[in-house]
Parts: structure tokens; sequence; C-alpha cells
């Protein structure tokens, strides 16, 4: 395992070689891969289960096969000028219309919480948050349309707001504060994982600058994304958690919970992939067109949530099965193989386009894609996300010629 672990990293080295970016996804899916696997082979120690010879050899080919599409991908994009910059007037309008929105949106957000907590038997903003997480793993709805749209609609307009705020059109203390109503919703709602893919976000377009990121910067959006783990954490009582007792055991369990989470998604397929009969997978990376579908009676999608299996000695379970169990149950060994090439080319081709100083919805879409690879050990955040894509490239396109009113012609030169 530690063998394949470090051909993985050769990998992301010689990508990182060829490319001369290590930012580029060839080099990114490979080293999260390398280094997730080292740690599993360390962990071992500790308890947790070895990953099968056949899925190492899948992940190899799989990382390979996902390099050589994001290679290609940003190969073919032509040289292209930067985007003309947005006008300042564009950042001061956005800043007020996310005020505008959390007039509208965060009471009643905030209302549909506390009906569901009530439903629950208890106005606890612990219990609140629990109940809530019970609702969205038993498949049940949270949130009506227009506070889940809202929620969602922070996850969008946060990374442009500290796009402005790098720009230096927007003080980092406005950004904050207009995002912190969406972060606390989301974490409530929907728990850590969009505030993860968040932070990711911010650190992908935060490193697509040409200003080299300091310590002091890199340490706090890792603390900021250590803090939100933490708090979703301690929400639902993971590793039975109480709020109320010594910070040190709170800080091992919450550490213990972050270890699992990052490690037991490649073990969890292997053993899968060992043991078939163990469970019925029902991810699928066309999930989105299943549910448009679904209306027709022409598909009926799977549950998100699937069933539980140790992934080491003693009380660890899990459901977290990495990309592949979304690409391989379905599709085999061809398919899941040509599904990573192409998420490569997709992902290769707005990474080449953003580094180009492209447009905002291409930064974005860059970024979210970034994001996918650090997650695919955790689950396939490419094209079952297609819906959230779709509504961020549709406020990335329309804002700008809306709230600008012109934009800034670039430099002649």
């Amino acid at each position: 395992m530690a063998l394949i672990g470090l051909n993985l990293l050769l990998l992301a080295w010689l990508m990182g070689r060829l490319t001369r970016d290590a930012l580029h996804p060839a080099v990114g899916f490979p080293a999260v891969w390398g280094v997730v696997l080292l740690l599993i082979a360390a962990a071992q120690a500790w308890g947790y289960h070895a990953v099968a010879a056949p899925a190492l050899l899948l992940y190899l080919a799989g990382a390979a096969c996902f390099a050589l599409g994001a290679w290609q991908g940003a190969a073919v994009v032509p040289a292209q000028a930067p985007a003309a910059p947005l006008a300042p007037a564009f950042w001061r309008r956005l800043a007020w219309l996310c005020l505008a929105l959390h007039a509208l949106g965060l009471p009643l957000a905030w209302a549909e919480m506390q009906a569901i907590g009530a439903m629950g038997g208890s106005n606890d903003l612990l219990a609140l948050a629990f109940q809530l997480r019970v609702q969205a793993v038993s498949g049940e709805a949270t949130l009506g349309p227009l506070a889940g749209n809202y929620l969602v609609l922070g996850l969008i307009l946060v990374p442009m707001l500290a796009l402005g705020a790098l720009q230096r059109a927007l003080s980092w203390m406005v950004v904050a504060l207009l995002a912190l109503p969406w972060v606390a919703g989301n974490l409530l709602a929907n728990g850590r994982a969009p505030l993860v893919l968040l932070v990711l976000v911010l650190l992908y377009l935060r490193l697509l600058q040409p200003e080299r990121l300091r310590l002091r910067g890199l340490l706090a959006l890792m603390g900021i994304g250590l803090a939100l783990f933490a708090a979703g954490a301690v929400l639902v009582g993971k590793e039975g958690i109480d709020l109320a007792g010594d910070p040190a055991e709170i800080a091992t369990l919450v550490g213990k919970n972050l270890a699992d989470y990052l490690l037991q998604g490649p073990i969890l397929f292997s053993a899968w992939w060992e043991q078939p009969q163990l469970l019925v997978p029902s991810w699928d990376p066309l999930r989105v067109p299943c549910l448009a579908l679904q209306h027709l009676g022409l598909c009926e999608p799977g549950p998100l949530h699937q069933e539980y299996l140790p992934f080491g000695e003693g009380e660890r379970l899990g459901n977290v099965y990495s990309i592949y169990f979304s690409l391989l149950p379905g599709y085999g060994w061809a398919g899941a193989l040509a599904g990573l090439w192409a998420y490569g080319l997709w992902a290769g081709q707005h990474h080449q386009r953003a580094r180009q100083g492209g447009s905002l919805l291409q930064q974005l879409l860059a970024a979210n894609l970034a994001a996918a690879v650090v997650l695919s050990v955790f689950l396939d955040n490419f094209l079952p996300q297609l819906n959230f894509l779709a509504k961020l490239a549709l406020v990335a396109w329309a804002l700008p010629p809306l709230l600008s009113g012109r934009r800034e012609q670039p430099c002649p030169a």
C-alpha cells in the first residue's frame, strides 16, 4: 500500500514538472490519493483496515487517467488575454445584494429550522442541529425551496465576496460579516460537508492569485476549516462528543473523527469490492439527470446515504466510499477509468482558463472542480453536483452585467 502511495506521489511530481503548476488538477488528484494511502498504511498500527491489492491497482490507474485527462484538457485551451476586470461598483453592489438576501432569507430559514426543531420536541440549538441531520440522512426534506436556495446562494456568493477582497475592492471584515449567516445556516441545516467544500474553494481562489500565500494566511484558512469541522461534529454529537465534557477530550474525539473521515473512503470501497454482497450500491454520476427524469417515472435514484461498514477495529463504522464507488459498480473498470479521464479533462480546461485570468464564472467553476479533486477520497463531487454547478453558472454569468453597469477595458498591453 505504501508503495502505491509513493508511486502516486511520484506521478504528482512528474505532472508538476510537466505542467509547471503545483495547483494543476493533474498534480492534485494523484497527490491527494498518494498522501491518503500513505496515511492508511501508517494508521494500520491503530487498527485501521488495509486496502486490498485490486483496489490499489485501480487507484493507481484511476489517478493516471485523471492526470492524463487534466493535462490534455489544459493543453487544448488556447492562449488568451485576461478577462476585463469588473468595475469597482460591482463589488459594492454585490455586498448590498448579499445584505438584502440576508434580510429576506435569514428570517425565513430560521423560522423553518425552528419549526423542525419543535417537531423534535426541543428548541435547543444542539437538538435542532441533530433533528435537521436526522431528517437529511433519512432522505426527508429539511428546508423549503426558498430557504434552501438562500443557503445554496451563500456557497456561491461567499467566494465572490472573497474575490472582491482579494482585489482590494472589499474589506475582509465586510466579507466575514456577510458570510457569517450563510456559514451558520449551512452548518445547522446541511452539516459541515458544504462548508468544507467552501473552505477548499476559498483556498484555491487564494492560491490562484499571483501573490504568494503566506504561512499565516494558510494557517488561518486551515484553522477555519478545522473549526467548522469540529463545530459540525459537536453539533450532532459525533464520537459521543459532549459539549459539557473536558476540552482536551473533545479535541481528541474531533481529531479521531477527522482521521476516520479522511481514511475510510479508500478502505470501505476496497472492502465492498472484495465482498460486494455486503451492500447494494446506489451512488451514480448521473444522479442529477435521473432526478429530472424521476418526475416522468423514467428513473428512480438510489439513496445518497449508504449502509455502514467497518473500516477498522472496534466501533469504527462508516458510509463514505470514495469517488470510485460512484463509477465502478455501474460502469465497470473501463467505465470508471474513462469517467476519471473525462473528469480530469473537465477540471483541466477550467483550471487553465482560470490560470489565464478567466472570467468570474471560470474562476468559480475551476475552484469547485479543484475542491472535488480533494474530496474524491470521500465521494464523487463532479457530475453529482451538476445541479449546484448550474446554479453557480447562472449566478456568475448574470450578476456581472446586472451589477456592474459597465466593464473596465483591459490594458492594451
